[in-house]
């Protein structure tokens, strides 16, 4: 890869891959609404772009050009508060759309679009990106239809689609309310977070390996095929909390079973990553004792009036 472009490049998963793909000396063209949250590096070149415009990539059809991979990251609404926004979720369909026909224009080698757990969610099945969908909100209802749809125009157009389906994402830097950041926060503030049973099986992976593997799968990956990633390590949700809460302060209370399961059942996030290590020798590296630390003293610095801008 010497080329690539990505689009949603300010955002958490963005930035990263941003640093990421320029360390590996890839020039990239980076897109987003606001090119200011885009890191200004080596190899980088920022351009703004408003996806909710007909036709956003008209003019720069010419300008980028020989790319080897393109990666769309932009998704409206992934806080755990509007994963039910049904307006909001369905919104980011047609946006992908208008990515796939830019990549076919610019006859992109590879086009990398992650899905999610919440695809497969109340599956009981480990997830490989194949299989029945089984969403448990409106978010994992509507990258199960993106999965859906732009396979079948990858189908039609001959499209290198890449879907890879994430598992949970942690790391410094993200704080949007998902069940790790609202842990700490609670904990840092000495108050007591609410929980359901917390008897789910859960993977969580962090932003270095899936920056990692998303470079893999641009370089190496199998167009028209899903990949599952993930550390690979499933746990009860229950003793990843636990492992958190000692980490600040083991005598700090929590409230599991506090609060109801969504569906009333608890939904599983149980990864299958054979496929990823397999084709393109994916291999996680951090440890959620380890990866956990780093967020616990991210949310340190952030609550001190030290937070980066992008961590």
């Amino acid at each position: 890869m010497k080329r690539a472009v990505i689009i949603g490049a300010g955002g958490f998963i963005g930035t990263h891959l941003v640093r990421f793909l320029s360390k590996q000396g890839i020039r990239v063209f980076a897109f987003d609404l606001n090119v200011s949250s885009i890191p200004a590096i080596h190899n980088v070149e920022c351009y703004r772009i408003d996806l909710q415009e007909q036709a956003p990539f008209n003019q720069y059809t010419t300008l980028v050009n020989k790319i080897d991979t393109v990666y769309h990251l932009a998704w409206t609404g992934v806080g755990s508060d509007v994963r039910d926004n049904y307006d909001l979720q369905v919104s980011n369909i047609g946006i992908g759309f208008k990515v796939l026909s830019f990549c076919n224009d610019i006859s992109a080698k590879r086009v990398v679009i992650p899905g999610s757990a919440s695809e497969y969610a109340m599956g009981g099945t480990a997830i490989t990106g194949e299989g029945a969908f089984a969403p448990v909100d409106a978010y994992g209802a509507a990258k199960a239809a993106c999965h859906t749809l732009y396979t079948a125009y990858a189908e039609k157009y001959g499209t290198p689609l890449i879907w890879a389906v994430t598992a949970s994402l942690y790391g410094p830097g993200r704080n949007d309310n998902n069940i790790l950041s609202y842990t700490i926060d609670k904990l840092l503030s000495n108050e007591k977070p609410s929980f359901t049973h917390l008897e789910q099986q859960w993977d969580f992976i962090h932003i270095d390996d899936l920056v990692s593997a998303l470079y893999l799968l641009g370089e190496n990956g199998i167009p028209k095929r899903p990949y599952a990633v993930a550390s690979g390590e499933n746990r009860r949700m229950s003793e990843y909390i636990g492992i958190l809460r000692d980490k600040i302060d083991p005598t700090l209370p929590l409230g599991i079973g506090e609060r109801f399961y969504k569906k009333g059942i608890p939904d599983h996030s149980i990864f299958d990553i054979s496929a990823i290590q397999n084709d393109v020798g994916f291999l996680p590296k951090i440890t959620f004792e380890v990866g956990i630390e780093q967020m616990i003293d991210y949310f340190k610095h952030k609550n001190m009036g030290h937070e980066r801008r992008d961590a």
